[in-house]
């Protein structure tokens, strides 16, 4: 971590979750009602922190679809495992 402190440009961000985000598609409702036992029965907004999407944009630019997969975009890959944001289900702080 501290090694990670010094590297200039810093790889650490303060995100603001209020703020920060875009959204780039939704889940459909069919799928957000199955995995919420027909709780929620809506599309799902996929956000993402804007710093990443304007990061894969940029990174477009660059490579001028060179990857071939019809958009132009480069492939986005996400871990999705984490509860984000937790302090919206009340998990910081040991709450």
């Amino acid at each position: 971590g501290k090694e990670l402190s010094k590297k200039d440009p810093n790889p650490f961000i303060v995100h603001n979750w209020r703020e920060d985000v875009v959204t780039i598609g939704h889940a459909p409702a069919e799928m957000v009602s199955e995995a919420t036992y027909g709780m929620v029965n809506e599309p799902w907004p996929a956000q993402l922190n804007k710093l990443v999407w304007e990061k894969r944009i940029k990174r477009n630019d660059v490579n001028n679809n060179e990857n071939g997969n019809g958009n132009g975009l480069p492939p986005l890959v996400i871990s999705v495992g984490q509860v984000v944001p937790h302090e919206v289900l009340g998990m910081a702080n040991f709450n």
